[in-house]
């Protein structure tokens, strides 16, 4: 009795951590999981299921990108160095308003005692960099997706294959 409860605290702090917001119930986002960028991957690969995912486009060498099935779509998550350095979000929603929500709850998610500054609107998309400097989020409108992504990724050299 007693080593399984120790077993779901253990559990509850390990997603806690994480960053995961599984366990706030009253969030209509709450199919969408929440990671911390710079983590250990290998605990992200112990906990979920990762199908790994081809992108031809904005490839850094060494990296390793996965994919995760939820509700509304697909999160992409991108291993590099042994750690995770991106999140896309590939959950479209049709509601407008819907879309504006669902990336302010993601930005507030991801903040980590920082601010988001908007820097530029392409007609494309929003880009945007923490106060710290330590992050960065796009938001592409036209498909609805949105992508967290460190400092060290946002400068190295990418490729696209061919």
């Amino acid at each position: 009795m007693i080593k399984e409860k120790l077993s779901t605290i253990l559990k509850i702090l390990f997603l806690y951590f994480l960053g995961t917001n599984s366990i706030n119930a009253n969030n209509k986002f709450d199919y969408i999981p929440i990671f911390k960028l710079n983590s250990n991957f290998e605990q992200i690969k112990n906990n979920y299921s990762l199908t790994p995912y081809y992108s031809k486009y904005g490839k850094i060498k060494g990296a390793k990108c996965y994919k995760i099935k939820v509700l509304n779509g697909d999160v992409v998550l991108t291993e590099w160095n042994n750690k995770l350095h991106e999140v896309n979000y590939q959950t479209p929603l049709s509601d407008k308003k819907e879309q504006i929500d669902k990336l302010h709850y993601l930005l507030k998610m991801y903040e980590e005692n920082s601010i988001w500054n908007e820097w530029l609107d392409n007609g494309f998309g929003k880009f945007y960099k923490t106060s710290s400097s330590k992050y960065h989020a796009i938001w592409a409108y036209p498909n609805d997706t949105v992508s967290f992504f460190t400092e060290e990724v946002h400068n190295e050299p990418k490729y696209n294959d061919k």
